[in-house]
């Protein structure tokens, strides 16, 4: 809960809703003494009943944390903050060579750099800015082999492909042919990277979980193979924000006790600060902002489950987050870079058959003399086309 000491003595409230703090509210302060703000979802107490304001903060200061702001003094207080505290150094630069078969952009050659000094990190940047080669790079430089990484099933082939692309590691996606021998191709050379979906974790690395409901991390039993990995990257780490699902479980032990943990996402805060206390937890980086109660205290405070945010993107930043917007790395990137994404699909006998009724109908529409008939055709064409698009869609 956060009083504020308005300029002309009036204090205002400023709390997540609880009913029976409002409730409380009510029953201590007089009707004429108080005011509610729909528009900051505040209230008012008048400096007249200040006496009736302390019997209620009395109450409900044993439930909620009260913190105390005097507006006058704020503005001088929060400046002093910004010079002193808030200056976030540039990220360092790559003082070594980089080791990838192609020559990365500087800004990526300084994110590659920050990764290897935080080593349990999340970098942030924006989509397009090349999280994936910065990853791979740092892995490759650190030699943090094997690698596992954890990503959502439409882009393990892409993971696959930007290794064999950008290093000599040979990297692979697991699949139940190797379910029980992957650490076999590890032992004798042949791949060492590791590719896997979220939703197939527990196949892989979980031997059992001994409660059938409610179970925590401690309830589960990994295979002794998870030890083999040196390092993890969880891309897309936003998917793993809440601490209940068993995807976050799964990501948290299996990248417990390793050197290199590393976090790519775009949005790291989906809605509230409290997003990242699991994907801080995963990194083993919660300890460095105070710990899981401190956190909260300090962060996720107030109305809307947010506070002393600038602070908050400082020891972010000075630990273990970096992340750059595309307007700060303008001056280093091309015009434009296009990439095309190839995704197995399991329908492939009806996708050949749409793709070859697709082709005849085109073959008559630029046979077609008759400005009518081509007319005709060309809407078959386009049917058929938004054919193959749905076919393509449901593999």
């Amino acid at each position: 809960m956060i009083i504020n000491v308005q300029p002309n003595g009036n204090y205002r409230l400023q709390f997540k809703y609880r009913h029976s703090f409002v409730e409380k509210l009510k029953e201590t302060i007089d009707k004429e003494g108080r005011r509610f703000n729909p528009m900051n979802k505040s209230w008012e107490v008048y400096s007249s009943h200040a006496t009736q304001l302390a019997r209620f903060v009395k109450s409900v200061e044993a439930y909620e944390k009260i913190s105390w702001e005097n507006a006058g003094a704020a503005p001088k207080r929060r400046q002093e903050e910004a010079e002193i505290i808030y200056e976030v150094p540039p990220l360092p630069e790559l003082q070594m060579p980089h080791g990838l078969k192609i020559e990365p952009y500087p800004y990526q050659l300084q994110g590659i750099a920050a990764g290897l000094k935080m080593k349990r990190f999340l970098n942030t940047d924006r989509p397009g800015l090349g999280k994936t080669i910065q990853s791979i790079a740092t892995v490759n430089l650190a030699d943090a082999c094997p690698c596992l990484v954890i990503c959502p099933a439409t882009l393990k082939i892409n993971w696959e492909r930007e290794w064999n692309r950008f290093t000599d590691k040979k990297a692979t996606v697991l699949s139940d042919s190797i379910r029980d021998t992957w650490s076999f191709f590890w032992q004798t050379g042949l791949y060492q990277i590791f590719i896997v979906n979220y939703e197939s974790l527990k196949k892989y690395f979980v031997s059992r979980i001994k409660k059938a409901e409610r179970w925590t991390l401690r309830d589960v039993e990994f295979r002794q193979e998870i030890n083999l990995f040196k390092s993890v990257i969880i891309d897309e780490s936003h998917r793993v924000k809440s601490a209940a699902v068993q995807q976050s479980k799964f990501c948290k032990g299996i990248a417990a006790g390793k050197e290199y943990v590393l976090e790519l996402t775009g949005t790291p805060v989906v809605n509230k600060p409290k997003d990242l206390i699991a994907q801080l937890s995963i990194l083993n980086r919660l300890e460095d902002l105070g710990g899981y109660k401190s956190f909260v205290e300090r962060y996720c405070s107030g109305p809307r489950e947010a506070s002393n945010l600038n602070e908050l993107g400082y020891k972010l930043r000075s630990n273990c987050l970096f992340g750059r917007e595309k307007e700060d790395v303008l001056r280093d990137l091309p015009e434009k870079v296009r990439q095309v994404l190839t995704c197995e699909i399991d329908n492939r006998k009806e996708y050949n058959d749409a793709e070859k009724d697709l082709i005849s109908y085109l073959k008559k529409y630029k046979e077609a003399d008759d400005e009518k008939i081509a007319n005709a055709i060309r809407g078959e064409v386009m049917v058929r086309i938004s054919v193959l698009r749905n076919i393509s869609a449901r593999g």
